[in-house]
């Protein structure tokens, strides 16, 4: 995966752009129909997929635009987007490669003037303010 690095970070409506290449056994270059793309989003610590954003798009360069977490207050769980790169041989073997990425995150305050304490439902869930929301920036 020439792009993007390893641990790069995204944002909300940043365009993922994703080029990468593979050669065969003899040293030649893979054409982009052997070259296969996946992006899956994983949340919490374990290797489940949450969803699969890009499923087998084909080609050296593929783009991807970046959309919102399915909901503002669950984009403060640990999340990471996986970047994989198929690479099939045509004598049969493939090679795998992924990378991380991780979201830029920001916090959001919501308050309450001139009374503190009201109650603020977000996403379904109910929260007293003031309170800090952390979502994924944009």
């Amino acid at each position: 995966i020439g792009s993007p690095a390893d641990g790069s970070t995204f944002a909300v409506g940043d365009t993922l752009a994703l080029s990468g290449d593979a050669l065969d056994v003899s040293g030649n270059p893979l054409p982009d129909s052997l070259l296969t793309w996946e992006v899956r989003i994983h949340r919490d610590s374990d290797d489940s997929i949450y969803e699969t954003l890009l499923a087998s798009k084909h080609g050296r360069y593929v783009e991807k635009p970046i959309v919102d977490p399915e909901k503002l207050v669950s984009a403060s769980e640990p999340y990471r987007l996986e970047v994989i790169l198929t690479a099939t041989d045509p004598t049969g073997p493939s090679s795998r490669k992924s990378i991380i990425l991780m979201p830029r995150k920001v916090d959001i305050v919501f308050n309450s003037h001139p009374v503190e304490g009201l109650y603020l439902l977000l996403d379904g869930e109910k929260h007293r303010t003031p309170v800090t929301i952390t979502t994924w920036e944009n």
